[in-house]
């Protein structure tokens, strides 16, 4: 900065000042003569001599200072160390004459000590003498006692022994005289025997002889009471025969009637359009079949909603060559919808072909799945390294207990002991495991925990196969959430159990005890829950959970694309649509019930966010999206049944017909966890494929099911807070009508007021609060865009401006139902397209 102001200054002069100022500088009245600066620099010179003459004087005198003190210092320590020595000799002179006088009398008392113990000696000795003496006097005394003792004792025994064979010789005679006389009462007791014994036999005889007399006459009475009893017996069999048969032939004929009654109102009320009573979704016992349209019919709301459809009235109209109306129209729908015969319920639900293929697949993915197993062994990673942490202690005592009561049980079912035993470590590791703590996840696979209770996993699903079952189902709940909990949340642990195969075995488990459980239910005609088999799938939740993110490496998916196959093609997804289908009424229908829905319902959800991670849904995307089978799988299944079993469990006893007269019930908090989970699983399905998503939410029937589900919960959510399942319910709608006419089409259906209805009648809250507005404007856009229709609805309650800006403002950073509506026309000519595909089918 200065160069360049000089710089600016230099610019800013006059021509000629830089000579002027050179030659005043250089003039010669400036500079001094040469003698005043030598005598100048000749002073400074002296002066500092001076200085410099004066200071080492004074270093000098100061260091002759400093040696006189230390000269002092040094003659005061040597007077003091002189002290020292002349003290140490005084008091060791001192010692030394103390030590003199002490030994002095050490001799004088051991001289006094000697003459004391030759005098003790002496007397001892004294006494020793006398003592002797004594003795020996004693011994005398006592010999001559002894041997008296001796004499009179020899004598002593001489009498007794004269005595005691006298007595022998006595004893002898009269043993002889008792051998005598037993003898005598010997013969005497067996000639009495021998005489009773043949009065008995005697006896006997003729007791037998009487028995056989009267057991031949009870015989002949009992033979002709009998053979009167049956002709009574079976006369009214024959009679009892006769009445069932004319009661099952005339409740047989009732139930036709029935049938056709109901069938007839059905009709009816489908041709009178105007009632939107959520009809009932018991399925027929005997399906349906449309022959003019060959659409096979299973419950009531898929009767209404085909005969309102558009296919079925283009269908009668092309067969009747005009429109129809009122009871011509009723007596031709009922002259066409008929009984289905069994080959064709057969070939319309059975896809041989399609599970012929995933049968073939499974085995090809479990063959990997091996192969991967064996590689992983070999490799260092299948050895974890110890982890300290709290509890490692226990968790090592914990596997040390499960091992020892694994391998000391057999074949066959378990004691109720190593079951007690099995349940109260697992419910130890359970505990300690609940606490979140990562390092007691890594301590328990580092202790071999994970595969010993893989190891108890197989062995159930090894005996379970040949039809036993060696542990209760809470004993395989308990197992499998204690390894859901050893890898909740831990990346380590999942890819653990997944390299090493232990999921293989929790994968067949689950298969085998849902097999099970459908042949159950189809057994007892009626729903049954397995708390072991809901477990297992929040196993494998966690599994799959844990391992799915935004940052998803191509080697991971790998491994969870290969589970995911392998549930598909084993069949488990189906077995989960199929018990959906099973249930009836509510969660609270059944104990552990709502538990085994949500778990089910969690691992669809699992399984759909991981194909969303890998693959979010583009058209750009050149890699297969369903190479798991998946999308096609919940295809064939309707979602899994998803929306029937909300359907069900909310629309059985409350229909949204009665909404005009009173509030909805308050619904239990199963049912209310139930729908949420339902409504979170429908979203994810959505986010993984929309086009499959409208495609089964379209069909016949089960887009009724949809509307009048969404309608209910939207007319409870406005009566009962319940904002997490109002805004699952809002995005679900928003899903299903997006960029999709005939869905825009249905949510403005029905009895008023109509879903689109509710939804720009909810509070003002939802219009102004930016965190609700981001919920409920994309569906609202979803239900309007491009349909002239909806769009009038909505332009009654709300501008479409607001939604315009609304869309413009999150073009960017919108949510995923955003993007969706601002796809290409392409996308939504496909979306459409799939959707009337649908209807039509």
């Amino acid at each position: 900065m200065d160069l360049l102001e000089e710089l600016e200054e230099l610019s800013s002069r006059t021509p000629g000042r830089g000579l002027q100022m050179h030659e005043k500088l250089s003039s010669p009245s400036r500079k001094k003569a040469l003698s005043e600066t030598i005598r100048l620099h000749q002073e400074r010179q002296q002066k500092a001599s001076r200085m410099r003459r004066t200071l080492m004087d004074r270093k000098t005198q100061k260091l002759s200072e400093i040696s006189i003190k230390i000269e002092e210092v040094r003659q005061q320590k040597e007077q003091l160390l002189e002290q020292r020595r002349l003290m140490l000799e005084r008091k060791m002179a001192r010692a030394e004459e103390k030590r003199r006088k002490h030994l002095q009398d050490i001799v004088r008392r051991a001289h006094d000590e000697e003459e004391k113990a030759k005098e003790i000696a002496f007397i001892n000795e004294l006494e020793a003498k006398n003592k002797r003496h004594e003795f020996y006097s004693q011994i005398q005394t006592q010999e001559a006692r002894l041997a008296g003792i001796q004499e009179e004792r020899q004598r002593r025994q001489e009498e007794k022994a004269a005595k005691e064979a006298a007595v022998e010789e006595k004893r002898r005679a009269l043993e002889q005289e008792r051998r005598v006389k037993l003898e005598e009462l010997r013969q005497k007791r067996k000639e009495r025997l021998e005489r009773i014994h043949r009065e008995q036999r005697d006896k006997e005889k003729e007791r037998l002889e009487m028995a056989r007399e009267k057991q031949r006459d009870r015989d002949e009475r009992r033979s002709a009471l009998h053979a009167a009893q049956q002709a009574n017996t079976e006369e009214l069999q024959r009679r009892i025969q006769q009445k069932q048969e004319e009661s099952a032939r005339r409740h047989e004929e009732n139930m036709v009637q029935i049938r056709q009654r109901a069938l007839e109102l059905s009709v009816r009320s489908a041709a009178a359009g105007g009632d939107d009573t959520a009809a009932q979704l018991a399925p027929y016992d005997t399906k349906k079949m449309c022959t003019l349209c060959n659409v096979l019919i299973g419950s009531e709301v898929y009767l209404l909603t085909h005969l309102r459809g558009r296919q079925h009235q283009e269908a009668v109209r092309a067969a009747a060559g005009s429109d129809l109306a009122g009871e011509e129209l009723l007596l031709y729908n009922l002259r066409h919808i008929t009984d289905a015969a069994p080959h064709q319920i057969i070939n319309m639900t059975f896809d041989k072909e399609r599970h012929k293929a995933l049968r073939k697949r499974c085995k090809k993915i479990k063959a990997r799945m091996v192969a991967r197993q064996q590689e992983y062994a070999r490799s260092s990673q299948a050895r974890p390294a110890p982890v300290e942490s709290p509890h490692r202690a226990k968790l090592a005592k914990c596997v040390k207990d499960l091992s020892k009561v694994v391998s000391g049980q057999g074949r066959g079912p378990w004691p109720n002991a190593a079951v007690s035993a099995l349940d109260r470590t697992l419910g130890e590791m359970l505990r300690i495991l609940d606490k979140g703590i990562s390092a007691d996840q890594l301590s328990l696979c580092a202790a071999g925990g994970l595969q010993v209770l893989s190891d108890i996993i197989a062995l159930i699903q090894e005996e379970l196969a040949k039809d036993v079952e060696i542990v209760p189902a809470r004993t395989v709940s308990n197992v499998s959430r204690t390894l859901a909990a050893a890898c909740r949340q831990s990346a380590d642990n999942c890819l653990h159990v997944i390299n090493s195969n232990m999921v293989g075995a929790a994968l067949d488990l689950l298969m085998t005890r849902l097999t099970r459980l459908s042949s159950t239910c189809a057994a007892s005609g009626g729903v049954r829950c397995d708390p072991g088999a809901a477990a297992l799938m929040q196993l494998t939740s966690a599994l799959l959970s844990a391992l799915t993110g935004p940052d998803l490496s191509h080697q991971r998916w790998a491994l969870l694309q290969d589970v995911c196959s392998y549930l598909v093609c084993v069949g488990t997804v189906d077995k989960i649509s199929s018990f959906f289908s099973c249930v009836q009424g509510g969660p609270d229908s059944e104990p552990h019930l709502a538990d085994f829905l949500t778990q089910s319902l969690r691992l669809l959800r699992a399984m759909a966010a991981l194909l969303t991670a890998r693959h979010p849904q583009s058209t750009q995307s050149k890699e297969p999206l369903d190479r798991t089978g998946l999308i096609a799988t919940l295809q064939v299944t309707q979602l899994c049944g998803v929306v029937s079993l909300l359907y069900d469990a909310l629309l059985r006893h409350h229909s949204p017909a009665q909404r005009r007269s009173t509030p909805p019930p308050p619904l239990d908090q199963a049912t209310v966890l139930l729908a949420a989970e339902a409504l979170s699983t429908l979203l994810q399905l959505a986010q993984l494929d929309l086009h499959m998503f409208q495609l089964c939410l379209g069909f016949e029937g089960r887009s009724v099911e949809f509307r009048h589900v969404t309608s209910y919960l939207l007319w409870y959510c406005s009566h009962h807070e319940q904002p997490n399942l109002l805004r699952l319910v809002i995005q679900t709608a928003g899903y299903f009508a997006a960029r999709c006419y005939d869905n825009q089409m249905v949510l403005q259906k029905g009895n008023m007021p109509t879903v689109l209805q509710q939804l720009l009648t909810l509070p003002f809250a939802h219009f102004s609060d930016p965190q609700l507005t981001v919920v409920l404007f994309p569906t609202l856009l979803a239900c309007c865009m491009d349909n002239a229709q909806t769009r009038a609805i909505l332009d009654q309650e709300l501008s479409y401006q607001i939604l315009e800006d609304f869309l413009k403002q999150e073009s960017s950073r919108g949510c995923h139902l955003v993007r969706v509506l601002l796809s290409t026309d392409e996308e939504s000519a496909s979306v459409r397209s799939g959707s009337v595909a649908s209807s039509r089918s």
